[in-house]
């Protein structure tokens, strides 16, 4: 990324101006990426928990009723 490609005019000294908006992005971003992440552990906490209360004999089949080795079947 060149110098100049920061979204502002380069009023300010572009360099400081780019340092100073980089770091808060940078905040911004890894925030966003921590909630997302929390996001996913709780989407598959809750799909390991709704498995864990299914009967194993159920918990065998996939979401479209065929068993673990049955998926081959797919393409006739």
């Amino acid at each position: 990324m060149t110098i100049g490609q920061k979204g502002t005019s380069q009023s300010v000294s572009g360099i400081e101006l780019l340092k100073r908006r980089r770091t808060h992005i940078r905040g911004l971003e890894r925030q966003g990426r921590w909630r997302r992440e929390a996001e996913r552990c709780r989407l598959i906490r809750c799909r390991v928990m709704e498995i864990n209360r299914t009967p194993p004999r159920e918990r065998m089949l996939n979401p479209d009723g065929h068993g673990a080795g049955e998926k081959r079947d797919k393409r006739h």
